[in-house]
């Protein structure tokens, strides 16, 4: 049987570390995991296809939370040792 666990927006970059530690040291072998995430936002990327939508639609629906967790382009390697 495989099983989902999702990683938020949410979460400080320790513990989305500690939480896929955990995963890779107590799931099957032949478990999967969905990681959704964000990169960071530097004014070379905003213009983007994409980014400025996402921005605005986070701040309207989600006006009270603020993301905690996010990637620099190309970094997603090293959450997936």
């Amino acid at each position: 049987m495989r099983g989902t666990i999702q990683v938020s927006y949410y979460l400080d970059a320790e513990v989305v570390g500690e939480t896929l530690e955990f995963v890779s040291q107590s799931s099957h072998n032949e478990s999967a995991i969905a990681f959704d995430y964000t990169i960071s936002v530097s004014g070379e990327i905003i213009n983007q296809y994409g980014v400025k939508e996402f921005f605005l639609s986070m701040k309207e629906h989600h006006h009270d939370e603020s993301l905690m967790f996010a990637l620099d382009e190309g970094k997603i390697e090293l959450y997936l040792e």
